[in-house]
């Protein structure tokens, strides 16, 4: 008889966590590589969208439209602003029903017939209400067959007063007082598509608020002869229309454009889904978090590249901006030369001792003998020297010069005041001296510092105080 002896295998261990991670995502990264075309839409679909945008942005800059000076002048009652079948087979509403109230009313529709030149019975009709809240009740039912409604109030001797109603969609609302730029420039003044100040002349409310108003004029002096109003469209400046839109739109481009992460993210999901290779690889002990953050770091690889690229541009284009603010010149503050990084006194800012003295046998020699000599010791206390400092303006016609040749020295411990009239150039001198605008020739030294320095002008700023006549208001 023969013993056999059996040993049993120890079954092999289980892969961890990190090995499946590593294997999902070395299969991620060939199935990217065998689908070229996927990975370059990936890449370039961003690109796509905002080159999109941009070309919106750059053929869509807006026609300017001209500045438009005078408007025609038009009687009120004009038959090209006054709606005339807005009325037609329609109510009033009056209230409250008191005799005091039909008579004033029955008045109104005759005057506002005859200003509006309105066959008598073409007109509105009168439908009287005990108080407002069941002329309102009634509005709310009867909207249709409702011209406007009006609230007298009457109060003993002559005091009067009245609230007239339209339907919201007839008038402009009341929460703004303003338009828009673009508005009434259509139709030499009698714009009616665009233009909220001619909806209270196109469908009567003006021209009845005028008959109400002649009414009770006519309670004083019976004698009081229609009215003949007429309106005028106020001068409109030159405007350039908004583009404000591609802000909206831009933000739709940019979803677009990383759409393509999502959708074939969700379309391998989907087929491995599909074809039961999740489920097989289950089988042989997949674990959910490995596979879901193989995917998941993926894609965050992708969206992280595209966050650095986004940041480093955003830094660069502030350097830029920050450079160019300083080199291009403009109508305000002293710019600085364009190489003016590479200065050693741009980045290190050193110290450098004050010289009252400084050219002022120069200085001396511009004036006669009929100033007098300012003495060395008074010198010493110099505070702000300005020798030749001239500004011009330039405009379309001619040169205008503002501060001519001007050489002045104030004293430390005294007080100095300029007198001139409007336009002497008083504001134009502080503003050269405090570095609002650069002088075109000449220079200022406030405390042995060049205004014309920007490094002097920056200390120059940090040790002075100065008022304008500018007012400083940050809106909204």
């Amino acid at each position: 008889m023969t013993q056999r002896t059996y040993q049993c295998q120890q079954p092999e261990k289980m892969a961890t966590f990190l090995d499946q991670f590593k294997i999902l995502m070395w299969k991620n990264i060939l199935l990217k590589k065998r689908n070229k075309k996927q990975v370059a839409q990936e890449i370039l679909y961003p690109l796509y969208f905002i080159a999109i945008l941009i070309l919106i942005k750059a053929f869509n800059k807006g026609t300017e439209k001209p500045r438009i000076s005078d408007f025609p002048t038009y009687s009120m009652t004009n038959a090209k602003f006054l709606e005339r079948n807005f009325f037609n087979g329609k109510y009033i509403l009056i209230s409250p029903d008191t005799s005091i109230s039909h008579s004033l009313a029955n008045e109104t529709i005759k005057v506002f017939e005859e200003m509006g030149n309105i066959t008598s019975g073409q007109g509105p009709s009168l439908m009287y209400f005990t108080d407002k809240t069941a002329m309102d009740d009634y509005y709310e039912a009867n909207t249709d067959n409702v011209a406007a409604g009006i609230i007298f109030e009457y109060s003993g001797g002559d005091n009067y007063s009245y609230a007239l109603r339209f339907p919201s969609k007839k008038v402009p609302g009341t929460g703004s007082w303003t338009s828009g730029a673009g508005q009434c420039r259509d139709g030499n003044g009698l714009d009616q598509s665009n233009c909220d100040v001619n909806q209270y002349l196109n469908p009567g409310f003006s021209l009845l608020q005028l008959a109400i108003d002649t009414v009770l004029i006519r309670i004083d002096y019976p004698s009081y002869p229609l009215p003949d109003v007429t309106v005028e469209m106020l001068p409109k400046p030159s405007y350039k229309p908004d583009s404000t839109y591609i802000q909206v739109i831009s933000s739709i481009y940019f979803v677009l454009a990383y759409s393509p992460f999502v959708n074939f993210l969700t379309v391998h999901l989907v087929a491995e889904k599909e074809k039961k290779i999740k489920e097989g690889m289950k089988m042989m002990g997949l674990r959910d978090s490995a596979f879901w953050l193989s995917w998941g770091l993926l894609y965050l690889i992708y969206i992280t590249i595209v966050t650095v690229v986004t940041v480093i541009l955003a830094v660069l284009y502030f350097v830029l901006a920050m450079y160019l603010d300083n080199v291009i010149p403009t109508e305000y503050g002293a710019k600085k030369p364009p190489y003016y990084i590479f200065m050693k006194s741009y980045w290190c800012p050193g110290t450098r001792e004050v010289d009252y003295d400084e050219r002022a046998e120069d200085y001396d020699a511009l004036f006669g003998n009929d100033v007098e000599k300012v003495t060395t010791d008074m010198r010493q206390h110099t505070g702000v020297r300005i020798l030749n400092l001239t500004k011009e303006f330039s405009g379309k016609e001619e040169t205008v010069t503002a501060v001519n040749k001007l050489s002045l020295e104030m004293y430390t411990g005294q007080i100095t005041c300029l007198l001139g009239h409007n336009g002497a150039g008083k504001t134009t001198l502080f503003n050269m001296l405090s570095g609002l605008v650069s002088p075109t020739r000449g220079t200022a030294k406030v405390l042995g510092l060049d205004i014309n320095n920007p490094g002097d002008m920056l200390k120059i700023r940090q040790t002075t105080g100065s008022v304008h006549s500018t007012t400083f208001c940050l809106t909204n």
